[in-house]
């Protein structure tokens, strides 16, 4: 994800935009994420947006939260897995899996 790309989930009107960030002192990247509503006036077929949430929103605003927090620990994971051991390895260590039954105790 790039600058110019963003991430959006959505649950009903409740939705949040994720977007991935880069800090410039360390080079480790970060998500920002923005919490938004839409809705339609009476008067108007238009969609608005607004930062503001009632209590209707509380359920799906706590859904989208946790999908939010999901997707940021799963996009940090797979950039662990993916850059780290190149970054850090300091030794490679074979494991032999024993039987339980010969495993000694």
């Amino acid at each position: 994800m790039d600058d110019n790309q963003n991430k959006y989930i959505w649950e009903g009107a409740v939705g949040v935009r994720i977007r991935e960030r880069l800090n410039k002192q360390t080079g480790e990247t970060f998500h920002s994420f923005e919490f938004v509503r839409c809705y339609k006036t009476p008067d108007s077929d238009e969609m608005k947006y607004s930062s503001t949430f009632t209590e209707r929103n509380a359920e799906a605003l706590g859904r989208v939260i946790q999908k939010t927090l999901r997707f940021c620990e799963d996009a940090r994971t797979s950039d662990t897995e993916v850059s780290s051991p190149a970054k850090h390895v300091v030794g490679k260590i074979d494991v032999a899996q024993v039987p339980a039954d010969q495993a000694i105790s």
